[in-house]
């Protein structure tokens, strides 16, 4: 048994140069249940620049499409509803997609862990491509209505996946600026859906808009088909019992409810019918019993309910709901606000440029900045200030005398505001829950998107055809005909350009008021989620020092150096052992000093540690560089498979067996600190660099 034991530690030619840490037992953390089948780690080959690059450009592609299909609705809205009659519908057409966002992303996660990204990318171009077909061939309202929920499921898909591949591929501190990029897309699409809609609708008709996104889906299909190649994280089907589906519907279950309840009520049926009486006290219900299901029943939520005690958590997926939601009230009737004064569904599609625009700035400026600096809480208030500034001064301004220019520069900033704060959040989410959690929040942070995006637009077009039935009525409700005519006007934007005189400016005032109430709803929101975002807790992106780390740095240095390496060794506790291989890696060698500067705190370093750092110090070169790249561990799993990845390349390339033996056999210790100083010296990022203890874990004395 004890040769077993011994063989088990002690490290031969044959030993792995990069051992992985023994995992931890799963914490209970904030009130997360424990897991005890945590699944099994999964190493990731880091892909090349070129690879990484041709990954991500064809997920990318579909992030664009679908964030495109998000909002084509807003310019197609009008030409739509006046095919079937149905404006009063528009919340349909545009939240039944969301709403199959919401019901996807969220379970997206767990069940690509299952069957794998490729699988479930593949799976999600699929249900898109159906469900823009179905659009493009429906008949009805009903039938379009079924398409954009099928388009939905593949759309929710392929965002929320892209996510999940960059988090696989990318280290942390990187992630910022790949998140970034991915925003750039999303922003994009979402930004040039109203154009291309307008567009493709002055063209060809409506019904193209749907079909002429077939073959790009075909092809992002293909891409991804081919390029993407990820491990699949669970290596049991069973664990797809743990996918918590209950929660899903229950989700959606709500927010069907409450949109047929507000998009009845004051709009096909006065408040007091039945229909909405039955409907919104269901749709609370409804919520009450999915927090039940998420705290209580679900094994891994949709939304972890207990997660959200994390006061960073909480506060990003609610920035995330309450900006989503101001934004997509924008999205959605910046439109209609210049298709009401006249403007074609391109022209008005093409107002939303700057917006595009500016996320995009916004969220790769903000992806660049993170990645410089390794903090977001100025950034924060910047991005946040903007944003409140831009929603207020179009609530403020847009009327039917408002100026060409002052539009374009509402919504750039705006855009750019919304952009910073998607990539912010997501990476304020990552840094503050442990990487076994990572997942989770990215999903929780998509499903507060998602469902904002619903409830924005379901709440927009309430308060949109409430204020304007009144006002219609108050204007035409003398007329003989004023049921019929006030429906048309109701149902058919286009309508109102066929009028004269006063009736036409009548009809326009009626129509301004009820867009002066979506401009002022958002604003409320707007508000609610930037004052919202000022409670986050502030955390750097760099891997910090463990408090046991910076206690042993605090501690005398007059033992003898061997002597406290030697308890080290010794030491049973792991978490113990490793904060003490950590604190020595902080030593750095320093010329004009025998001490040194960290967190804050000036410590001394003892003189026969600072020679020998000296000695060795002059000798560093490969060898130096590759015991310190051998001793690096960091928390991540996506950092710790890329160095792996890294090491091996170098060790088949350049035979290091022999020479990375002799080093562990020669240098020992003194060149593990002395290469570690090195490292960090060379490095760009040379804080985020966390040491490993694994390489040492043996029984071997000094």
């Amino acid at each position: 048994m004890s040769s077993r034991r011994g063989s088990q530690r002690r490290p031969s030619e044959s030993t792995p140069l990069l051992q992985e840490v023994p995992p931890e037992p799963i914490e209970v953390d904030r009130g997360i249940e424990q897991q005890q089948d945590a699944p099994e780690e999964i190493l990731i080959d880091e892909p090349t620049k070129r690879k990484l690059a041709a990954i991500m450009a064809s997920i990318w592609l579909g992030v664009f499409l679908g964030a495109l299909d998000g909002t084509i609705i807003a310019t197609l809205s009008t030409p739509i509803s006046n095919s079937f009659n149905s404006f009063t519908l528009l919340s349909w057409l545009a939240s039944a997609y969301f709403i199959a966002n919401a019901a996807l992303q969220p379970i997206s996660g767990r069940l690509t862990d299952i069957f794998g990204r490729r699988a479930g990318l593949i799976f999600s171009n699929f249900f898109f491509f159906a469900g823009n077909l179905i659009c493009g061939l429906a008949k009805d309202e009903w039938f379009m209505i079924f398409g954009r929920v099928v388009a939905g499921i593949g759309g929710g898909g392929l965002m929320a996946i892209s996510t999940f591949v960059g988090s696989d591929l990318v280290p942390l501190r990187q992630r910022g600026l790949i998140q970034g990029l991915g925003n750039v897309c999303y922003g994009l699409g979402g930004g040039l859906g109203g154009v291309y809609g307008g567009w493709i609708n002055d063209i060809k008709g409506w019904r193209f808009a749907f079909y002429f996104q077939l073959p790009l889906i075909a092809i992002s299909g293909i891409l991804v088909a081919c390029m993407v190649n990820i491990p699949v994280k669970e290596k049991s089907i069973s664990r797809i019992k743990r996918v918590d589906f209950l929660g899903a519907f229950t989700l959606v279950s709500t927010l069907v409810l409450l949109l047929v309840g507000l998009n009845s009520g004051g709009n096909i049926v006065p408040w007091t019918h039945p229909v909405v009486l039955a409907t919104l006290p269901l749709s609370a219900a409804g919520f009450l019993i999915f927090i039940y299901v998420e705290d209580r029943v679900a094994s891994e939520p949709v939304i972890p309910v207990r997660l959200l005690l994390h006061r960073t958590v909480a506060c990003a997926c609610l920035t995330n709901w309450f900006t989503t939601m101001s934004v997509y009230m924008l999205l959605y009737y910046v439109p209609v606000y210049f298709q009401v004064l006249g403007s074609s569904p391109l022209q008005a599609g093409a107002r939303l440029i700057p917006q595009s625009i500016g996320a995009s700035i916004g969220s790769l400026g903000s992806g660049y900045i993170m990645r410089a600096t390794g903090r977001y809480y100025i950034l924060n208030i910047f991005i946040e200030s903007l944003f409140f500034l831009s929603s207020a001064l179009i609530a403020g301004t847009f009327d039917q005398n408002t100026a060409q220019v002052p539009p374009y520069i509402y919504l750039f900033l705006m855009g750019a505001g919304y952009g910073g704060m998607l990539t912010v959040t997501l990476l304020a989410l990552i840094a503050a829950v442990d990487q076994k959690y990572q997942a989770v929040v990215t999903s929780a942070s998509y499903a507060f998107r998602s469902t904002g995006s619903t409830i924005g637009i379901t709440i927009a077009s309430a308060v949109f055809q409430n204020i304007l039935k009144s006002q219609l009525w108050a204007r035409f409700g003398d007329r003989p005909d004023a049921h019929e005519f006030i429906g048309t006007l109701r149902n058919s934007i286009g309508e109102v350009q066929n009028l004269k005189g006063d009736v036409y400016e009548e009809a326009i005032k009626a129509y301004m008021w009820a867009l002066k109430g979506v401009w002022v709803t958002m604003l409320g929101v707007a508000t609610l989620g930037v004052v919202n975002d000022f409670w986050k807790d502030t955390k750097s992106l760099r891997p910090q020092a463990t408090p046991e780390a910076i206690q042993i740095l605090q501690t005398s240095y007059s033992e003898s150096w061997k002597a406290r390496a030697r308890f080290a060794w010794s030491a049973y506790n792991q978490r113990v052992r490793q904060a003490r291989y950590e604190a020595l890696s902080y030593v750095w060698d320093r010329k004009a000093s025998r001490s040194m500067t960290l967190f804050g705190q000036r410590f001394p370093i003892c003189l026969s540690m600072y020679d020998a750092l000296q000695g060795i110090r002059d000798e560093a070169s490969t060898r130096a560089i590759w015991v310190a790249a051998t001793c690096i561990n960091q928390a991540d799993a996506t950092e710790r498979g890329l160095l792996a990845a890294m090491m091996g390349d170098m060790q088949m390339r350049m035979q290091f067996h022999k020479l990375a033996r002799s080093v562990y056999a020669e240098l020992n210790l003194w060149a593990w600190l002395a290469s570690n100083a090195v490292w960090r010296k060379r490095s760009r990022f040379r804080p985020a660099l966390e040491p490993s203890w694994s390489l040492y874990n043996s029984e071997r004395t000094l």
